[in-house]
């Protein structure tokens, strides 16, 4: 059977996964074209209000007008909009004609004088980027203020440590989680250095060189100036001091898709993490009430959410990748090849950055610890533990401390292959050295019962030193003065 296209409406085109089911209802607006349309359309409103104010245009528009253009910076038919882009293939030419000739009248043919398309554009593109960085700060900071509770509150349950994933020594839960957050505390960081940085490139025509807003000044470059930092105010935006062509420097973006991608790594290896535990019964995610593991085994409890965590943020290396090679072929003052790319690879790096956040929350928030099985699982190996300790005495009263660890090696192997075949259902590994005979480890006093807390090690004050730390105070104050309203993901 054949399936054809012409079976179909219109309305059942190809949709994004990333706004049809991942994605926050702010993220998806704040990536969107209106959105992004209307940040534009801010920067077109601020340098038609300067060269107003600066008497520069013939004809100017009345106050009215103006007013009324304000007043509908964020109305859009985008039938109509179409339709002229189709006519003049250049949507920022339909953008324009459609505010001249449809949206406000009154303001006659006075948008977007001595400007050229990236003046728009890329300032606006600025604008909407600068909200994206708010954004993901806001969050992330919500995330790691939900991951600093969890710290304190699992700082002193003990459980088993893995290195190579095999079993090694105790850890904490909260020291554990203290690693999983520890490197987006630093993503924040990094986010908040870049919106410091986060300047519009200014109106400097085709080249970079203001020639058009020169000859609108009259030449004298001290108001082309004056005009910029009038721009630059009304928005509440710096102007770079740095010297562009025509568009942003593309390095920009790039280090935007790093900061993304970074978070976006972390909070993968935060899910990869969740997902071995749930492998061995210690942690497991949150479930809804009618959640399906698996349509064939209705017994699975499958950690969903961190692999949809996982398979998203392997996305945003591949975007990143992409700015990448287009800040490197960016061909002299500018090449239209990044116009394309740019459209999907920027919103939709914020969309998986927000949408990884949103899982990662939710993980953090609510998953549930087996203490049982964390309990027994350390139990099983604490005898193995031990024997650190053990190595260490032998070797303090004058043995041989080769000799001594080939002897608890070896006997560590044979118990653990006991327990491996069920020979044994408890760790005798102490007991077995105590009476070997071993004279390397005679007049040593072997602990009556082991105390999984005398093996973390000093877990619970590097969690109270972590919680006491500069970054973790500045992470609760920025969440106290940024709170989000967490949605929750829609599968």
């Amino acid at each position: 059977m054949v399936i054809k296209p012409s079976q179909f409406e219109k309305s059942e085109i190809y949709v994004t996964p990333l706004t049809g089911r991942y994605c926050s209802m702010d993220a998806k607006i704040l990536a969107g074209e209106a959105y992004r349309w209307t940040c534009i359309r801010a920067i077109w409103l601020a340098v038609l209000e300067t060269q107003v104010e600066m008497e520069v245009l013939d004809k100017p528009p009345s106050k009215e007008a103006i007013t009324k253009f304000r007043e509908n910076l964020t109305v859009y038919d985008w039938d109509k909009i179409r339709e002229i882009e189709r006519e003049l293939k250049h949507d920022v030419m339909a953008n324009i004609s459609y505010i001249s000739k449809h949206l406000v009248p009154e303001l006659g043919e006075v948008i977007h004088v001595s400007m050229t398309s990236e003046d728009a554009t890329s300032n606006g593109e600025i604008i909407q980027q600068r909200e994206w960085i708010k954004y993901i700060m806001a969050h992330s900071a919500n995330f790691l203020k939900i991951g600093l509770e969890q710290v304190d509150k699992f700082k002193s349950l003990p459980m088993l440590g893995e290195t190579h994933l095999q079993p090694a020594a105790a850890v904490t839960l909260g020291k554990r989680i203290s690693m999983w957050i520890g490197p987006i505390m630093e993503d924040l960081e990094a986010l908040d250095f870049l919106l410091s940085r986060w300047n519009m490139k200014g109106i400097r025509g085709a080249t970079g060189t203001y020639e058009a807003m020169m000859k609108l000044m009259g030449g004298y470059f001290e108001r082309v100036m004056e005009f910029q930092d009038s721009v630059s105010e009304k928005l509440d935006i710096k102007i770079t001091e740095l010297v562009p062509g025509q568009t942003a420097h593309r390095s920009m973006e790039v280090a935007l898709l790093a900061c993304f991608t970074s978070l976006g790594n972390n909070l993968a290896k935060f899910a990869t993490d969740i997902r071995h535990l749930a492998r061995m019964g210690e942690i497991g995610e949150p479930r809804g009430k009618n959640q399906v593991g698996s349509s064939a085994m209705p017994w699975k409890q499958n950690p969903m959410k961190d692999e949809r965590l996982n398979s998203l943020a392997r996305i945003l290396p591949g975007f990143k990748l992409m700015a990448d090679m287009t800040q490197q072929v960016q061909g002299l003052e500018r090449t239209l090849d990044d116009s394309a790319g740019r459209r999907i690879y920027l919103p939709q790096s914020f969309l998986v950055t927000d949408a990884c956040l949103r899982l990662a929350t939710e993980v953090m928030e609510g998953f549930n610890i087996f203490e049982n099985v964390v309990k027994t699982r350390l139990a099983i190996m604490l005898p193995f533990l031990a024997t650190e300790e053990i190595l260490a005495l032998a070797t303090k009263q004058g043995a041989s401390r080769e000799k001594t660890h080939h002897i608890i090696m070896k006997t560590c192997g044979e118990v653990w292959l006991d327990i491996a075949n069920g020979t044994i259902s408890d760790n005798d590994l102490l007991l077995r050295l105590q009476n070997g005979g071993y004279k390397e480890l005679e007049g040593i006093k072997f602990p009556e019962k082991l105390d999984p807390m005398n093996y973390v090690g000093a877990s619970v004050e590097i969690c109270d030193n972590f919680l006491q730390s500069d970054i973790a105070l500045s992470v609760l104050e920025f969440a106290e003065d940024n709170p989000v309203n967490s949605e929750k993901s829609e599968v």
